[in-house]
């Protein structure tokens, strides 16, 4: 159950991509929108995954993946959520935001009482993780003290926050700051489930980080591959690439962003603080979680821009070099201090075999795929087409 884009509307589940738009809400491989016409998505799934829950055998176990299509553009809400808000120093734009997240805080409420009127909540592991950094404050989000928005391959881009609860947990109210990937979920469950990782095919990416899910010892993972893109440009033949590793305390980004996605999103911070002092209940503990200094983040003089900040071109490429330990927030290339060559030269070697083994993605966005028009699929966006 669920959708194959992104971006669709909470009411209509439509999508629309340029000139082509359509429905995008399947149950296996029927489209279903239609049947869940002006019906809020966040209740929707709540109430798809309470029904997994309460009819799942339990002589088996179970593995329920609830993605939620909000907090996402486009910012809607019943009003009863954005209303809990009008009162505090927010925006109309923070207020949907802060009502879609309470929407949603209900949605995971309702399903923790589906476990436990299963009797199913004292053998579970609960896992509350985001995909991404935010876009920006002016949909609702903000990543700052860290750098970078949602589509780069900065750490506010990148690293996200993630809640474990369960009884089962052999350490409990602390905070663990090792080093975890997504892929490293698929191992990690199936060792938490009594599975075997013999019995797992060969060549995974991910690791078994289980002991540091129940107990917080020390993580099995030392590397991250962020991302790898080879676009190639439709009209100019131009191979733009992108990419990002971090080994240890090291990090390198090769690529080109737009200013306004690469810097500290510092709007709205000035005028009201961020949007997080204003709700009910805002995250304690943020910076020991990012491995940050025990003090507040820099005054505003600090933020200014540096000449530290930006890129610097090898080959006619852009790269940054930051060590994550000193320098969590990315304010300091340290290509510039002419620096710690031997640190680029062993983590460009390798983000240089990863671009090597990547496949050119020549798809720079649906709009320009003519067959994958739903009016060619009864107004549905399907993947038939690819």
């Amino acid at each position: 159950f669920g959708f194959y884009g992104g971006g669709i509307d909470h009411w209509s589940y439509k999508k629309r991509y340029g000139r082509m738009k359509g429905y995008d809400l399947w149950k296996n491989r029927q489209p279903i929108a239609e049947g869940f016409q002006n019906k809020f998505s966040t209740r929707v799934f709540m109430e798809q995954a309470s029904k997994v829950i309460l009819k799942h055998n339990q002589s088996t176990p179970l593995f329920l993946l609830a993605a939620f299509s909000a907090p996402h553009i486009p910012l809607q809400v019943p009003n009863y959520f954005r209303n809990l808000y009008k009162s505090q120093n927010l925006s109309n734009v923070e207020q949907t935001y802060a009502g879609m997240v309470t929407a949603l805080d209900r949605g995971v409420y309702k399903i923790l009482n589906s476990l436990k009127r299963m009797k199913m909540f004292e053998n579970t592991i609960l896992i509350f993780q985001s995909d991404n950094g935010a876009a920006g404050l002016n949909t609702g989000g903000s990543n700052f003290p860290l750098r970078g928005t949602k589509s780069t391959l900065f750490e506010g881009g990148t690293r996200v926050p993630t809640l474990i609860f369960s009884p089962l947990l052999k350490r409990k109210g602390i905070i663990n700051s090792n080093m975890f990937h997504i892929t490293d979920w698929f191992p990690t469950l199936v060792s938490l489930a009594g599975g075997k990782q013999h019995d797992l095919p060969g060549q995974l990416d991910g690791l078994d980080s289980s002991a540091s899910v129940l107990s917080g010892s020390r993580s099995k993972r030392y590397s991250i591959v962020y991302n790898v893109d080879k676009i190639i440009d439709r009209e100019t033949g131009v191979l733009n690439i992108r990419g990002a590793v971090r080994a240890g305390d090291w990090k390198i980004i090769r690529g080109v962003w737009s200013a306004s996605r690469i810097g500290w999103d510092r709007n709205g911070v000035e005028e009201h603080g961020s949007p997080a002092q204003h709700l009910s209940v805002s995250p304690s503990n943020v910076n020991t979680s990012m491995n940050m200094p025990e003090s507040q983040p820099p005054s505003e003089h600090d933020w200014s821009a540096s000449n530290l900040a930006g890129p610097v071109f090898i080959n006619g490429s852009a790269y940054y070099l930051f060590n994550l330990r000193t320098d969590p927030l990315e304010r300091n290339n340290l290509l510039h201090r002419r620096r710690h060559t031997s640190a680029f030269s062993r983590l460009k070697r390798l983000l240089d075999i990863h671009i090597k083994r990547a496949l050119p993605n020549i798809m720079s966005s649906l709009s320009a795929q003519p067959q994958a028009d739903p009016k060619l699929y009864n107004g549905h966006w399907s993947p038939g087409w690819c």
